[in-house]
């Protein structure tokens, strides 16, 4: 090859080089910035409020996503509850499963008392909904218009139903797996080849449905422009946080430094909460990522008028 050839080659490459860098120090920038506009409007505390709100929504929300789950078969829901146990840090697994079996075997009725069981549960789960809705508007530096009582309810109960479908999509990949996975495929008459194709599969489709869950969040709140489809940088960014605080919480509690030293019998309770706070740092850190990135845009928009 020669020498001109070889500079040919070599500017494209270091065409790509040089923009990967400067979009690693954009993200970089723009991931500080978010840090800043997170501590300037106590974005914390936000999340310590919406961790009660996040307790009190919890069983009802559980309800909702184990009504939906019994009607594709006992199996699955108890599988669900061994993929807690596996999945959440700690002693956090405790008490969601402890609630799980305990909202499996409490009677629930059937038509009419079952339906009204679900739309209570429904509205006590939407009020986390809400109050997300003003704690990412708060997040974004938007201000609260507000909506009439009447049509703001009923927006509240669609959206709650629409993360309920969403959650339950979740907790349903989380389950087909196991003698789960295996008897559906007997069902389907599906290969082995098949059934461990999908045991990969499935946690490309869970990130998916998460992403997305997160985006329609973002979205029932009018911060911002993604939709299921085509999802936000500030949600990717606030699975990305989720998934490693979960992971570096669940490796701490685990160590040497046991909650269940210092809080004895309430360490399940403590790390769960701790838990739900770390979610929700995660959540709104997601948010204030692309008020920052909103924020640069303005500012780079103004450069010219200003000179």
């Amino acid at each position: 090859m020669s020498a001109a050839r070889r500079r040919v080659v070599a500017v494209p490459h270091a065409v790509v080089a040089a923009a990967k860098r400067a979009a690693a120090r954009a993200a970089a920038t723009r991931a500080g910035r978010a840090g800043v506009v997170f501590q300037e409007r106590q974005l914390p505390d936000a999340a310590a409020a919406l961790t009660y709100y996040a307790m009190l929504a919890l069983a009802p929300g559980l309800l909702v996503v184990a009504s939906a789950l019994s009607l594709v078969g006992e199996a699955t829901a108890e599988q669900l509850v061994a993929r807690v146990r596996e999945l959440a840090p700690g002693p956090a697994a405790d008490v969601l499963d402890r609630t799980l079996g305990d909202l499996r075997s409490a009677p629930v009725g059937a038509g009419i008392t079952a339906a009204v069981a679900v739309g209570a549960a429904v509205w006590s789960a939407s009020s986390y909904v809400e109050a997300f809705r003003r704690a990412a508007t708060r997040a974004a530096g938007l201000a609260d218009g507000g909506e009439p009582v009447l049509r703001a309810a009923v927006a509240r109960l669609l959206r709650t139903l629409v993360l309920a479908l969403l959650l339950a999509l979740a907790a349903l990949l989380v389950a087909l797996t196991g003698d789960v996975a295996r008897a559906l495929g007997r069902l389907l008459g599906t290969s082995d080849a098949v059934l461990t194709a999908w045991s990969f599969a499935r946690w490309a489709l869970l990130a998916i449905v998460t992403v997305a869950t997160v985006t329609y969040l973002y979205g029932t709140a009018g911060v911002l422009g993604g939709s299921l489809l085509r999802p936000s940088r500030g949600a990717l960014v606030a699975v990305a946080v989720w998934l490693a605080a979960s992971v570096a919480f669940s490796l701490y509690v685990s160590g040497p430094a046991s909650y269940g030293r210092t809080y004895g019998a309430l360490a399940g309770i403590v790390v769960f909460l701790v838990w739900l706070w770390l979610s929700n740092v995660a959540l709104l850190f997601g948010v204030a990522y692309e008020a920052s990135g909103d924020k640069q845009r303005a500012q780079v928009q103004q450069r010219p008028a200003d000179t």
